[in-house]
């Protein structure tokens, strides 16, 4: 169990050498399905303020365009400022927090390995069932395997705020539960728990998983949280995408993503929690008094586009995206290192992978969308992983 453990870790470490590589080969296959249309020229760029961008019609919007399909709602109404972020990664992290964690997930044993992942050393405790990682940079992973889950499927999903969720009930072994209680007691728990003031937590997808244990079935609740400045999310889809302008050999771009992972196996039984990959803080923000309009932006991502048929995205956003810039799979982030977070439109394309959620211990918002494209609120830049 603690060989698998250690595994756990070091998948969610290496999920930031992976955003240092090429698109993956699944992304690169669902390009076949896109035909090629003329190119279609790409618009100059036009401004709106905080005001407009919350008064956005995207109905009206999508109406205008036949290559690209927008969903049918998208509310930027939370947003309440646009900046150019200064974050900075958590140091010290063990050094801090170590004791207090161990108490909160009821970890009493002291001794640990060290290991190494992309966030610096990482401390890893073993007692019984209960397991807990703890990297310098913030990144943590709790595993209560009580249950020994073998295998597991998604029997329903759901995007808080969007689906209907009033009357959802999950069904434990031991009660049932409302899933809009389970995601509000997972936010406040966290709130409670956690030192990271600079930043808003909100669940924003949820699971209702079936897995098969030892001996017996059981019902658990997998949910997605999101971090956000200001009505605006830290990325939290974890793209891979690389320069166009380089080779295989050359220097990579990845983004870094900023999430929490929590499953409940049962009514008040928590058997996953991990925060991925690492904690930041908001140092420094600088507001922008005019920002790309979200019409223009569309206007460019059809452009650019064009050539690929009709293509449908199951989600649009502002976000704040935080570039890496890795040479071959060597990690370019670390305790207390600082980056830029810029704001950016994102388009994600639903991932259709039949297999995404199936057999996984939990579900993360990077199973979620394969394809994405964004444009850069301030410089209207564009960056996207299709291969054009």
């Amino acid at each position: 169990m603690k060989n698998k453990f250690l595994f756990v870790l070091l998948t969610f470490g290496i999920l930031s050498f992976c955003g240092c590589q090429q698109a993956p080969e699944a992304v690169q296959e669902n390009m076949d399905k896109y035909n090629e249309n003329k190119q279609i020229e790409e618009p100059d760029a036009d401004y709106c303020s905080i005001d407009d961008l919350k008064n956005v019609d995207i109905k009206k919007i999508n109406e205008q365009y036949e290559n690209i399909v927008l969903p049918e709602h998208a509310d930027f109404s939370n947003v309440e400022d646009v900046c150019l972020l200064q974050v900075q990664v958590e140091s010290d992290f063990f050094d801090k927090y170590e004791e207090e964690y161990r108490k909160l997930f009821g970890i009493k044993k002291e001794d640990y390995e060290i290991g190494q992942t992309p966030g610096g050393k990482s401390y890893s405790f073993d007692e019984g069932v209960k397991h807990l990682g703890i990297d310098e940079c913030g990144f943590m992973a709790y595993i209560d395997n009580t249950f020994c889950i073998s295998d597991s499927e998604v029997a329903e999903s759901y995007h808080m705020g969007k689906d209907g969720t009033s009357n959802t009930i999950v069904e434990f072994k031991n009660g049932s539960k409302k899933l809009d209680d389970i995601c509000n007691d997972a936010e406040e728990w966290y709130k409670n728990n956690f030192h990271n003031d600079s930043l808003d937590y909100k669940i924003t997808d949820a699971f209702i998983m079936n897995a098969e244990c030892e001996n017996e079935n059981i019902t658990m609740a997998s949910l997605c949280g999101v971090f956000s400045y200001k009505g605006i999310s830290i990325n939290n889809y974890f793209f891979n995408y690389y320069d166009d302008n380089s080779s295989q050999d050359d220097a990579y771009y990845g983004s870094m993503f900023n999430s929490v992972v929590t499953r409940y196996d049962d009514v008040d039984r928590m058997g996953w929690f991990s925060i991925n990959n690492q904690t930041l803080n908001v140092i420094e923000d600088t507001p922008q008094d005019k920002i790309i309009s979200f019409d223009n932006a569309v206007k460019k991502v059809s452009a650019k586009l064009s050539g690929f048929g009709n293509t449908e995205f199951a989600e649009v956003m502002p976000m704040y995206e935080i570039t890496l810039h890795c040479v071959e799979t060597e990690s370019s982030y670390g305790p207390g290192q600082i980056f830029e977070a810029r704001p950016v439109y994102v388009f994600l394309c639903k991932n259709e992978d039949s297999g995404v959620f199936q057999n996984k211990q939990t579900i993360s918002s990077f199973d979620l969308y394969d394809k994405f494209c964004y444009v850069d609120m301030i410089t209207g830049e564009f960056r996207t992983n299709f291969q054009l």
